[in-house]
């Protein structure tokens, strides 16, 4: 008989992992940084900002911080606990 896999929410590789609760998505560099940008340039109501910063950018960007503070029950993979521990060790450690 062989062992059933599931699939990893955030890269959907097979996974033997049970389900936890996790963000609904991964950390992501890209964003962390964009993020980080808008604070320093506009303050820490960066979000108010849509029109020096772009209705499209920031309407992506708060998705994306949506996404990565919702909880939710789920399988991650090892691989994506990974990265997403070494992206928040780098961004959201000291805070």
């Amino acid at each position: 008989m062989s062992e059933i896999k599931n699939k990893c929410q955030w890269c959907e590789n097979e996974s033997d992992m049970p389900y936890t609760y996790h963000a609904m998505g991964p950390l992501q560099e890209k964003y962390e940084l964009l993020m980080q940008g808008f604070e320093k340039k506009y303050g820490s109501k960066w979000y108010d900002k849509g029109a020096e910063i772009g209705k499209e950018l920031l309407d992506d960007v708060l998705f994306y911080d949506q996404i990565v503070n919702t909880v939710g029950r789920g399988i991650v993979c090892v691989d994506c606990l990974d990265k997403d521990d070494k992206v928040y060790t780098k961004f959201k450690n000291n805070e």
